[in-house]
């Protein structure tokens, strides 16, 4: 058996043209074995006029060490063109992601996340990009002194993009989640 986490989100991509939001923006994790299934099940964008759903995307995540110190991993993904026609990408995509997660303290922490994304049938038109993600640890009392509080995780985002968006990209924005 293994752990299946969900996150969901929000997002705002606010400064060069067309200001972005994004709802619902959720992650699917199933860990099994070191291995973690991905799926992104899709949000709701809003890009000045057009509105609708990017394309979903399934992957894996491989850990690239273990033990104390960093932790390194790999993220390999496609997405299947079934996005509305405001932001669907109208063929199959791949990503690959590499990240580098830092324990800076019990409460906090800090991971960096470089990839390039590709159309399958133009792999060199691809977007490269980089995200900053702090992260916070929170403990929460469960009202009993003998019972270890509650982990509960809070990521704050800071991207970056080296290369917003490539000629393929037809207005969605580019994102890597750890």
């Amino acid at each position: 058996m293994g752990v299946v986490q969900v996150e969901v989100g929000v997002e705002a991509s606010i400064g060069s043209g067309t200001n972005v939001f994004t709802f619902g923006q959720s992650l699917v994790r199933y860990g099994v074995g070191g291995i973690e299934i991905r799926i992104v099940p899709g949000s709701v964008l809003i890009a000045g006029d057009d509105r609708g759903a990017p394309d979903p995307s399934v992957g894996l995540k491989v850990p690239l060490s273990s033990g104390d110190g960093p932790r390194f991993s790999a993220v390999l993904a496609t997405t299947l063109p079934v996005g509305s026609e405001a932001f669907s990408e109208g063929e199959a995509s791949g990503a690959a992601t590499l990240i580098a997660e830092f324990t800076l303290s019990d409460a906090f922490g800090l991971a960096f996340n470089a990839g390039y994304s590709f159309p399958f049938e133009h792999v060199g038109d691809g977007a490269v990009g980089v995200v900053v993600t702090p992260g916070l640890s929170i403990t929460a009392s469960t009202g009993s002194a003998s019972t270890p509080g509650t982990r509960v995780r809070t990521d704050l985002a800071t991207t970056s993009t080296l290369q917003r968006q490539a000629s393929h990209m037809r207005g969605a924005p580019t994102s890597s989640g750890t």
